[in-house]
């Protein structure tokens, strides 16, 4: 944020988002006088029924898994806990090329015990998607 510094004093900025964005941008607006208002535009559940991957993981028929965001892994856990596959699913990721979209994934992941093997230098998708297809190849 120290880029916006000098730029944003007194501006008047919109963030427009989901509920589950992080305090970093809004903190960094902050501290570099920025005035912001933060509207929530959708809200980010776990659907129903969902963690097919949960199980897969659990036996073991994954070759990576991708998170892009904390809530991924979140939610990842918690449908494995709903599923009562938790503990495999997590010794079933260990087996498995796991890559996380930036930094703050990859700090929710660890500190839930999921070993990031993966970090594309571009927090994108399709940055993520190659950089573990690459690792998947290189293997």
């Amino acid at each position: 944020m120290a880029a916006l510094a000098e730029d944003a004093e007194g501006v008047r900025v919109e963030v427009a988002r989901s509920d589950h964005g992080s305090a970093v941008l809004l903190d960094g607006l902050d501290g570099a006088g920025a005035y912001h208002h933060e509207t929530v535009l959708y809200r980010l559940v776990r659907p129903p029924g969902s963690g097919e991957s949960t199980d897969l993981a659990a036996e073991g028929h994954l070759d990576a898994a991708l998170f892009t965001s904390s809530l991924t892994v979140e939610h990842f856990l918690e449908a494995a806990e709903a599923r009562g596959v938790r503990d495999a699913a997590l010794a079933g990721l260990a087996g498995a090329v796991v890559g996380a979209i930036g930094e703050p994934t990859r700090e929710t992941a660890e500190a839930h015990g999921i070993s990031v093997d993966v970090v594309p230098g571009e927090a994108t998708f399709e940055a993520l998607a190659r950089a573990v297809v690459g690792r998947l190849r290189d293997d």
